[in-house]
């Protein structure tokens, strides 16, 4: 069960589903007072003591004895241990989770706080609550979407942590591609003064959406710039000895012929050379015919949908794509 969503979990995402099938599917994307008001990780933990009794084979074998020093975080609905902690640990409930995002994002913007995803996974130990930061259209058919993610943990394994990314949180392998691909990360330890950081944290997250505008205009000049006919096929052995090499041989030329027909099949079925709006024959429309086949079309080891799932998100296919993003488009 690589998702790690067991039963006493919950997923709520916006406007389409998962790879895995499983959680609710809202419409569109929410606000935070909206979450709270249905109930979306509906529940708490309390901090209590912990207890045991030793079998050592002495006289007081089976006695209960207090743990010092530390304390059981157990969820409120379903009296789970998540996991035990220090007594300096402090915990910090869903609800605060999403009330400290709202109320640091109305620090810094106007803009209302929409949620792409939220939920929990291992049984609770993590929650997280992933907001839709920055969106924009390149063309008629290409929206191009980023989010800030906000983990939490119950179980003390993890820091408090914030990042900005272009992954879309469903499951706990999307979870942690966004924490290792995330950028302007910060973190909180789950000490006493986490609560005014969390909000600090949320002003500085939204406020930081640089990165995705500076994208934003590259994509938008790759859109206006016209490919000619005769450019294609120099822009296609480009894009291909930047992300899979020169070919240096016979064979190698073969495979790398074939590649390329792919592309140009890509751009020619799917109407990307010949959209009628403002990708029409364009660069943006040349890199997207790339990335349809890194998605869908080029070969995956031991092909299963998850492991396409993370070739495209963080493996290969993003590496790939992301080198030959650097060789078509001017920076």
């Amino acid at each position: 069960m690589a998702h790690n969503i067991t039963k006493t979990d919950s997923l709520v995402l916006a406007r389409k589903p998962a790879w895995h099938g499983l959680g609710t599917v809202l419409p569109d994307t929410f606000s935070p007072d909206e979450a709270l008001a249905a109930g979306y990780l509906d529940w708490e933990v309390s901090l209590v003591p912990v207890w045991t009794a030793p079998l050592i084979g002495g006289p007081h074998d089976g006695a209960a004895v207090p743990v010092d020093g530390h304390r059981a975080v157990v969820r409120s609905d379903t009296g789970t241990v998540l996991g035990i902690v220090g007594d300096r640990y402090t915990a910090v409930q869903n609800s605060e989770v999403f009330a400290l995002v709202r109320d640091g994002v109305a620090a810094v913007t106007d803009a209302p706080v929409r949620i792409e995803s939220c939920g929990s996974f291992r049984g609770g130990a993590i929650t997280f609550v992933c907001v839709e930061t920055h969106q924009f259209q390149v063309s008629n058919r290409d929206t191009v979407r980023t989010f800030a993610l906000f983990g939490n943990s119950h179980d003390g394994s993890r820091a408090f942590t914030a990042l900005n990314t272009s992954v879309r949180v469903v499951c706990n392998n999307t979870y942690n591609m966004a924490l290792r691909e995330g950028v302007n990360r910060h973190a909180a330890r789950h000490t006493a003064t986490i609560h005014g950081r969390i909000e600090r944290i949320a002003s500085q997250l939204i406020a930081g959406v640089d990165a995705a505008r500076a994208f934003e205009a590259q994509a938008r000049r790759a859109a206006s710039l016209k490919v000619r006919p005769g450019q294609l096929q120099e822009l296609y052995e480009r894009a291909y000895a930047a992300a899979i090499g020169k070919p240096e041989d016979e064979k190698q030329r073969r495979k790398a012929s074939a590649t390329i027909a792919d592309w140009r099949w890509n751009l020619q079925q799917s109407g990307l050379a010949n959209l009628g709006d403002s990708s029409d024959g364009s660069l943006w429309a040349v890199f997207n015919s790339v990335t349809q086949w890194a998605d869908h079309a080029r070969t995956v080891r031991s092909e299963t949908p998850e492991r396409r799932m993370h070739a495209n998100l963080y493996g290969d296919a993003a590496e790939l794509k992301q080198k030959v993003w650097e060789a078509l488009v001017p920076a």
